[in-house]
């Protein structure tokens, strides 16, 4: 075909974005487009795109006037994104048989409508074979082979060769499901054998095989299919899968080495690491939620194995006076914390179903009722810990002057609460770096480290002038990407490249920027660090963020112990993607930043020269 194909789009919700987009963009021709949308009806598609999207000239006009419409503009194809069963689809498919337009839709039925609305399909089969057109669908799913080769064996008539660029296992599986869903037969022998009987109750199968309603040649060649595909399974070979029994302790071993790794020091005023000698105090009811430590999606586990964090304290260190208060009380029940108690751990957070899918929220403020738990627990005169469990950044700053420290815990795992304990207890050094931002408010939503420069100046995240004016908030996160204390300290030192200077060609043909920085542990005690390294394209054809993280590297250092880091920054860490789809590296400046959060002024300047 010498010509473009014409395109005409059914339905301009979010799923038609893409696919309209797509069909421009690999050489469609989109002549038009329908909804019953009153808020699109009129808009041109390149709004229904989004994104800043180039006009296009195609209006989306009334569902209702599409079988007029599609007879005026005489399309190739009509791709038709709205409902997700055959029967809701039935008017649009007849309006495309009659006037000979090929049909495709995301419909789900349409992955198997043979199978699950035989009569209907069969009618729309005869209207498209009067229309010389095809209609077809592929449903929304992942077109991986496997799929792909069901969805053909399901929906065609005949498969004579299948080409494509990837594959996932087809080679095992997808011969077998494609006999399964009837691959090779005619439609009438899909409907004996298949169509008609997949949803039939067992006793009513039952029933019509012995009455000779259903030939026993049909249950024959059911029960066949089934034999064939075990077989091709090697279900034969092997029927019995050998069950090894489940090493819970070599798998909580590897739990607990990845929580100790998550744990993050917000905030410490020298009370943490905990005095194993020295009395604490647990108070609130999250204490004893031994769900608190594990993600939203978290079904079956072995939740004997699971400690709250009360327990976790308490059996990890038997020998430590610790304490409890559960629930929220009044304030004089705090009197009865033992007097030699040093420090109250106030336990707070969100679940891990507030924090999980579809579960947003509206305000990222601590609960009423936590915050009250806070401040009783400052009113004892003890030191007073932050232990936070949360999926989700917080917006702590009203309560954050009352903790002499906060330490972080998400929702790290099966393992979680022994390891926020041992944190707790210096047994382990946090070491755990933000990968978001956290806001000082809501308000302050959206936050982020990279965003990008504007005509004003909007450094405000980095200190400098704010963008927005907050009048009763700064414009810089409480704590900002890549933030994390330890129970040591570490020293950097100015971060050098050893070329300045390196021409684009040399870039272009794998040339790289070594950017080198030592790194010294100058505390007491042993810790790990993770050195990150960012950039900031200085000038570019379009818009760069002020920080972009190109690498980070974690290092454990013992006390005194110092590590000379290389970076290095090539094609891959220097370009960016083009307007027109391409990855560039344009010559010009680039201002490195080392260091331990992205808040670094530890900088240098490299060039690519032309």
């Amino acid at each position: 075909m010498d010509r473009k194909i014409k395109v005409v789009q059914y339905g301009a919700g979010k799923m038609s974005r893409y696919l309209m987009r797509y069909v421009l963009e690999h050489g469609g021709e989109l002549v038009g487009a329908f909804c019953r949308n009153k808020t699109h009806i009129g808009k041109d598609v390149s709004e229904i795109i989004g994104n800043g999207y180039p006009f296009v000239g195609v209006t989306v006009e009334n569902s209702a006037d599409a079988d007029k419409r599609i007879g005026e503009l005489k399309p190739d194809v009509c791709i038709i994104a709205t409902r997700s069963t055959v029967a809701e689809l039935e008017n649009i498919f007849t309006i495309c048989a009659k006037h000979g337009v090929n049909a495709i839709t995301t419909c789900e039925e349409a992955l198997y409508p043979w199978n699950s609305s035989p009569a209907l399909t069969a009618k729309l089969d005869k209207l498209a074979k009067e229309g010389g057109c095809t209609l077809t669908g592929v449903g929304y799913c992942d077109l991986y082979w496997g799929t792909m080769v069901t969805n053909l064996a399901g929906s065609s008539h005949k498969i004579t060769k299948i080409e494509g660029s990837s594959w996932y296992n087809v080679e095992d599986y997808g011969v077998a499901l494609a006999e399964g869903h009837g691959a090779g037969l005619t439609i009438d022998e899909f409907n004996k054998t298949i169509g008609c009987y997949n949803d039939t109750p067992s006793d009513e199968m039952k029933e019509l095989v012995e009455s000779g309603r259903v030939p026993m040649e049909v249950l024959d060649e059911a029960v066949r299919r089934v034999l064939r595909i075990k077989f091709r399974l090697g279900l034969f070979d092997h029927p019995y899968v050998e069950c090894v029994p489940v090493d819970y302790d070599e798998h909580s071993r590897v739990a607990r080495a990845i929580a100790d790794e998550t744990i993050v020091l917000l905030k410490n005023n020298g009370v943490l690491p905990l005095d194993k000698k020295s009395g604490v105090c647990i108070v609130g009811s999250m204490m004893n939620d031994t769900d608190l430590s594990l993600g939203c999606w978290a079904m079956d586990y072995a939740r004997h194995r699971i400690k709250s964090f009360r327990d976790a304290m308490r059996d990890g260190y038997p020998d430590a006076p610790i304490a409890d208060i559960g629930g929220t009380y009044p304030d004089v029940m705090f009197a009865f914390a033992p007097s030699d108690v040093e420090a109250m751990l106030v336990v707070i957070g969100q679940s891990p179903y507030m924090s999980g899918e579809n579960a947003n929220v509206a305000d990222l403020e601590l609960p009423e009722n936590q915050k009250d738990l806070i401040l009783r627990a400052k009113k004892t005169g003890k030191k007073v810990v932050g232990v936070v469990f949360s999926g989700r950044p917080l917006a702590l700053e009203s309560v954050e002057m009352y903790f002499d420290a906060i330490i972080w815990g998400w929702h790290n795992g099966t393992e979680g609460m022994p390891a926020m304990a041992a944190a707790l207890f210096g047994d382990v050094n946090p070491s755990g770096k933000l990968p978001i931002t956290f806001p000082r408010v809501t308000g302050q939503e959206p936050i982020y480290y990279n965003q990008t420069t504007s005509c004003r100046n909007n450094e405000g995240y980095y200190g400098g002038p704010h963008i927005r004016n907050y009048r009763n908030c700064e414009d810089t996160p409480l704590y900002p990407f890549g933030y994390g204390l330890s129970y040591t300290t570490f020293e950097y030192s100015a971060a050098a490249a050893v070329r300045e200077k390196i021409s684009l060609s040399e870039i272009e043909n794998g040339g790289e920027f070594e950017i080198k920085v030592r790194v010294k542990n100058t505390g007491d005690v042993a810790g790990k660090e993770t050195t990150q390294c960012y950039i900031h394209d200085c000038v570019a054809k379009i818009t760069r963020p002020i920080r972009e993280l190109k690498g980070f590297v974690k290092e454990s250092y013992a006390p005194g112990e110092e590590r000379e880091l290389t970076f290095r920054l090539g094609y891959k860490e220097l370009g960016y993607w083009g307007t027109d789809k391409k990855y560039i590296v344009e010559p010009g400046k680039f201002i490195v930043f080392v260091g331990t959060s992205c808040l670094t002024d530890n900088t240098l300047t490299i060039e690519i020269t032309k």
